[in-house]
């Protein structure tokens, strides 16, 4: 293993010193050569026979140069180079169809790679939380309303019970949406915040850039008014400046303390505090005691109760607790009604019905690629006969049809390949473009970002329409027979003058 390893780091190293070793290797056999009619004139030949005896022993210099080149040659790269030299000069030859082509790839792949970015946001990338996978939406059912609303938000008095109760849950906090009349400096101006239990930013597993998160005491009637803003809220209002910590601002007619600045990166998700890209969250705060409609066991049912799962615990296992724990709670209301629970993934509340329609998008963007390799195919096709000459002379010369098929594909694959790397740059604008135009209930628009998955996501669409809108024409230019086609290809050229222009080998492209 070890030779085998010091070889390939020998051929690779070769590979950048071809020159130098090509060089080196001249001078060597020159040297070998010249002792060899030293030796020769020494036992009393003619100069003349002398150098024919040498070149005898030595045989062929070129032949003893290839040979020396291929033990230190990287057979497959070596090849892939030679292809993708004649590619280029292939390419060059109809500048026109080449730009034609790339523009085309350009739009289909950088449509695509626009929409992958929504998609690989939305739905595959996970929630920016600790252990999203851990994170459920808790829910309230109650069999008798159900005709009316089969599923109701959390109430605020059964999420103390779950607290306390609900040992399948590592944690559990609640959170609604509010507003805010922000009066102090300048024009009063309302802006929306989320009223959360204190353990909010516990449960999800986020910390703040600045100062810190809620004291579970501030959940307490008299002692909440304290916030924590956002960061856009921060950098809009204070410029961004450290020193906005411990200053207050006047919601509501009430002075609150500014505890805590909220990274850039943070996303709260929209569907649970009523943000999106129009209305943009100002701060959080704390509950600051239950209002006066909130005290009731089966009464408001306002609030989005998010927990997290121990770890081990199945969400079956953490709904049959839950459930023992509602139907105590029904029989402590003595209102005649059953309670229920319901968990659902946090990361299936964030998507909501958008994931069917994203997918649906995706899936019509592709077909537009496939379009574009379709009418790509086509025209390549219509060159098909200018490289049968071609393909013929190197399969009478020993290529085999494989590796003609090889070195055309090369081609297309140049193309697709730009095609690709300009479709990327479309993208970028593309998706600057969408996030602007979309409706709001597309989830999580503000995370959308070229990533390393958007990028490996372009180049495995480049590879697969340089191979759907490459493979036909280049297996069709091998179907044929060698001396068929060069005699066809020959009669063609008599018939016209010598000196037409028409009388090269014409390109593919």
């Amino acid at each position: 293993m070890t030779a085998q390893l010091r070889q390939l780091l020998y051929r690779i190293r070769s590979l950048f010193r071809r020159a130098q070793l090509d060089c080196e290797l001249d001078a060597e056999m020159s040297a070998h050569l010249e002792l060899a009619i030293e030796e020769n004139l020494r036992r009393g030949l003619s100069p003349a026979e002398a150098r024919r005896q040498a070149f005898l022993r030595f045989g062929g210099s070129q032949q003893a140069k290839e040979q020396h080149r291929d033990a230190r040659a990287l057979p497959f790269l070596d090849t892939l180079l030679q292809d993708l030299r004649f590619a280029f000069r292939m390419l060059g030859k109809s500048p026109g169809f080449t730009v034609i082509a790339i523009l085309t790839l350009a739009l289909g792949i950088g449509a695509n790679t626009a929409i992958f970015s929504v998609v690989n946001s939305a739905l595959l990338r996970p929630l920016a939380y600790r252990e999203p996978q851990q994170l459920y939406l808790v829910r309230e059912i109650v069999p008798q309303m159900a005709k009316f609303a089969p599923i109701l938000d959390a109430n605020l008095p059964d999420f103390r019970m779950w607290q306390k109760q609900v040992h399948s849950f590592a944690d559990v906090a609640i959170a609604e949406s509010t507003t805010a009349s922000l009066t102090g400096t300048g024009e009063a101006e309302i802006i929306r915040g989320v009223r959360a239990s204190a353990n909010l930013f516990d449960v999800l597993g986020a910390l703040p850039a600045h100062g810190r998160t809620f004291l579970p005491e501030e959940d307490e009637p008299g002692r909440g008014n304290v916030v924590i803003l956002t960061d856009a809220f921060w950098c809009a209002r204070f410029q961004g400046n450290p020193s906005a910590l411990g200053k207050k601002i006047v919601l509501d007619g009430v002075p609150h303390e500014i505890v805590g600045i909220l990274p850039a990166a943070f996303r709260f998700p929209g569907r649970l505090g009523g943000a999106n890209r129009a209305v943009r969250l100002a701060f959080f705060s704390p509950l600051n005691g239950p209002k006066s409609y909130e005290q009731g066991l089966i009464g408001e049912f306002d609030f989005d109760a998010v927990a997290r799962l121990k770890p081990g615990v199945t969400p079956e296992q953490a709904l049959a607790e839950l459930n023992v724990v509602q139907a105590q709670i029904a029989r402590q209301a003595n209102e005649g009604l059953d309670l229920l629970g319901a968990l659902q993934p946090l990361e299936a509340k964030v998507i909501g019905p958008a994931r069917l329609g994203l997918i649906f998008l995706l899936g019509a963007v592709g077909v537009v690629l496939l379009i574009v390799c379709a009418n790509l195919a086509g025209l390549l096709l219509t060159r098909v006969p200018g490289r049968m000459r071609e393909a013929a002379i190197r399969v009478a010369l020993g290529a085999t049809r494989s590796r003609v098929i090889r070195q055309m594909l090369t081609e297309t694959f140049l193309l697709s390949l730009a095609g690709g790397a300009l479709g990327v740059w479309i993208s970028l604008f593309a998706v600057k473009w969408f996030v602007h135009l979309a409706p709001a209930t597309i989830p999580r628009l503000d995370e959308v970002q070229t990533d390393a998955r958007v990028l490996a996501f372009a180049l495995l669409a480049s590879i697969a329409a340089g191979c759907l809108f490459g493979i036909l024409p280049a297996w069709r230019v091998t179907r044929f027979a060698p001396l068929d086609a060069l005699k066809i290809r020959r009669r063609g050229y008599d018939r016209k003058p010598q000196n037409s222009s028409s009388s090269r080998v014409p390109g593919w492209f």
